[in-house]
């Protein structure tokens, strides 16, 4: 736990996790529009991902409306869901190895450089290009939300909540 921290780096820390929160709200916002308006993907793979995304929109407005306020139970829902999005991601990329269509194609596109997409010919480097945003969406992104979340409760929330209750622990002993 990170305790004894200065103030100037508890606002840094606030500083960076509001940076975060509000990265994830516009990083998710625009995933939505994008499965949106892509047809490139299967009607499935798009669906599983617009409802990821719509969740985690609304799960990035609850985190940094949280930080702003300072408020330790608006972040719960942030953590519980890119923890949420990291297990359901790993089961989801497992199922489509397994029985889908999308992900073993990037795979196959990854070794053959080039391969055929509804009589489209896909380059290589859009392949790789597709395979690393699947990766920076479903792991990357929230092993960092993770991360900020965590440090900035360990140290910002956590003592502002250890101080309130000492005060009120020192009020009861005084009436």
């Amino acid at each position: 736990m990170l305790t004894g921290l200065s103030t100037s780096n508890e606002i840094f820390i606030q500083k960076v996790a509001l940076s975060v929160g509000i990265s994830a709200t516009i990083t998710s916002t625009l995933l939505v529009i994008f499965f949106l308006i892509t047809d490139f993907f299967s009607y499935h793979f798009r669906t599983v991902h617009l409802l990821f995304n719509v969740v985690m929109t609304i799960i990035s407005v609850t985190f940094t409306v949280g930080v702003h306020k300072k408020r330790a139970d608006f972040l719960a829902p942030f953590i519980c869901g890119n923890i949420t999005l990291l297990i359901s991601s790993y089961v989801y990329i497992l199922y489509f190895l397994k029985t889908g269509k999308d992900l073993p194609r990037y795979v196959k596109l990854m070794h053959e450089g080039i391969m055929d997409w509804e009589d489209e010919a896909v380059s290589h480097a859009e392949g790789v290009a597709l395979v690393i945003f699947l990766v920076l969406e479903l792991f990357v992104l929230p092993s960092i939300y993770l991360a900020v979340a965590f440090v900035y409760y360990c140290s910002v929330i956590r003592r502002k909540d250890r101080s309130q209750s000492c005060e009120r622990i020192a009020s009861d002993n005084y009436i």
